[in-house]
Parts: structure tokens; C-alpha cells; sequence
């Protein structure tokens, strides 16, 4: 479940662009997870957006749940 997500719209996107998004993981821990993500457009690298997204695990009746060490190790 999303607890905080955060944008910075750097410049537009044009229909006719070509856009590449990386993520990768910012922090883990046993509750939470923070992804970061940069949007880039491909052939002259301007970036495009900035997005911080923090998500918390939760189980099926969405109440939060805390994951093991060994998963969380998995995921660093």
C-alpha cells in the first residue's frame, strides 16, 4: 500500500518522445520499502520526472505486515 509518494516534474514529455524509467530501491526495512524513480527521455537523457514512492506491506485484509530479516536481506 502507498503511505507517501512524492514527484518533481522536471521538464515535459513530448508525444514523440522515447522514455526509459529506472527504479531501484532506496531503503528497506521490515514494514516499508522506498522506491526511487527517475524518467528520463532516451536519446538526450533530459530528465523528465523524479518520484519518491514509500510503500508499507500489508496482507490480504490490509492490516500492515512485518516481513522477516531474511527477506529483507534479499531485497537490499
Amino acid at each position: 500500500m502507498v503511505v507517501r509518494a512524492e514527484i518533481d516534474y522536471r521538464s515535459p514529455a513530448r508525444y514523440s518522445d522515447i522514455i526509459e524509467i529506472e527504479t531501484w530501491v532506496r531503503d528497506v526495512t521490515r514494514a516499508s520499502i522506498v522506491f526511487e524513480h527517475v524518467m528520463r527521455e532516451k536519446n538526450s537523457r533530459r530528465v523528465i520526472v523524479e518520484c519518491r514512492a514509500k510503500l508499507c506491506y500489508v496482507d490480504a485484509n490490509g492490516r500492515i505486515k512485518r516481513l522477516t530479516e531474511e527477506y529483507v536481506a534479499k531485497i537490499q
